[in-house]
């Protein structure tokens, strides 16, 4: 087969891909197709966790026809049994004569063995195939693996002077309807928000996804040390419709706790007098949250910015000047051009009367 038509189905399956980005965690959204004499016999994306990975949908559509045949998967196929059997086994099964894949999966459990394995069977194996595309694609996954830690985007709305709220703490509305919808569409995409306590006591936001036709609410998790989080805000008393976290400190009241957990809180207590962001990643990444969006003001993002820990920003600028108010980061050490945190642009986009500016850090 020539290389630009295996180039095309890698594409297909990449493009199927994207069709689990945000329902599939924590697992990777993986695509799959299955190809016999030149016609596409069979296509699979990942389920929902539990449920079958591309590679089992695929084949479960071609069927017979799979003996013999070519696959084409964006990652490495697993070869463990977790909460699903290994898929590589039934790749073996089917019959499957050559294995296109797009990247190896750095799990410890596979990261190379399934490939191993299909060899071993006398399977031939190809990888390599969009590799950059991929790895862009399954960021979110690849963080996971080589970081033990959710990926972190933080999402925020500046004026063109660069602030997000005026010096009282008003914020609304900053951008337009369009950028509005499209953070719901992001919150769609996430397995949890991350907000302080500050935007709580001041916006008592609501940090669920309202876009018509989605269903997906992610988890909303509050950094409160002491537990000021009012008994009647949106978020508490919404608990029990959509998964609420607050983080506290041990010093925090405990009859304060309680009450929170009544109404349907999560509330998980961490050592010591001051909540530590990493300490707080290291949990989300033990009840394998895969990615989080940061929506916090200054104090709360300048701390994950100072620690590296912000992989992703999505910030929307709005035409409109303010003057004099609260700044998107407050970094005070960094006084010259040498202490700079660098970002990579992404894309720039028109957003009804807004710019969103999709960027990577560059540490």
């Amino acid at each position: 087969m020539q290389m630009n038509q295996k180039l095309k189905l890698m594409d297909k399956a990449i493009e199927i891909a994207e069709s689990g980005r945000g329902r599939t965690s924590p697992n990777p959204f993986v695509g799959c197709v299955i190809v016999k004499d030149g016609k596409l016999i069979g296509e699979g994306v990942t389920q929902k966790c539990g449920s079958d990975h591309a590679e089992i949908q695929a084949l479960k559509q071609a069927g017979a026809e799979s003996n013999n045949s070519e696959m084409y998967v964006t990652l490495e196929p697993c070869c463990f049994q977790g909460r699903t059997p290994a898929c590589t086994q039934a790749i073996i099964k089917a019959g499957v004569r050559k294995v296109y894949i797009g990247i190896k999966d750095p799990n410890p459990r596979v990261n190379g063995q399934g490939i191993i394995q299909l060899k071993a069977a006398g399977i031939e194996v190809e990888e390599g195939f969009r590799s950059a595309e991929i790895t862009e694609q399954l960021e979110y996954y690849l963080t996971n693996m080589q970081k033990q830690r959710p990926f972190v985007i933080l999402k925020s709305a500046i004026t063109l002077d660069g602030y997000i709220a005026g010096a009282d703490g008003s914020s609304k509305w900053i951008t337009g309807e369009p950028a509005r919808q499209k953070v719901h569409e992001l919150r769609s995409e996430v397995d949890a928000i991350i907000t302080g306590i500050g935007t709580i006591l001041q916006d008592d936001p609501q940090l669920n996804n309202r876009n018509d036709g989605e269903n997906h609410q992610p988890l909303r998790i509050v950094l409160d040390s002491s537990l000021r989080i009012p008994v009647r805000s949106k978020l508490v008393m919404s608990a029990n419709e959509q998964k609420t976290l607050v983080f506290c400190c041990a010093a925090a009241r405990a009859e304060k706790a309680s009450a929170l957990k009544e109404l349907g809180v999560d509330v998980k207590v961490l050592k010591g007098g001051k909540l530590e962001i990493e300490a707080v990643l290291q949990e989300l990444y033990r009840r394998e949250i895969s990615v989080v969006m940061l929506e916090a003001g200054e104090k709360l993002v300048s701390s994950f910015e100072r620690a590296g820990l912000i992989d992703k920003y999505f910030i929307f600028i709005a035409p409109q000047l303010l003057g004099n108010g609260r700044q998107l980061l407050l970094l005070p050490e960094h006084g010259s051009m040498i202490e700079r945190h660098l970002l990579q642009y992404k894309s720039v986009e028109r957003i009804g009367e807004d710019i969103l500016i999709t960027a990577y850090n560059r540490r």
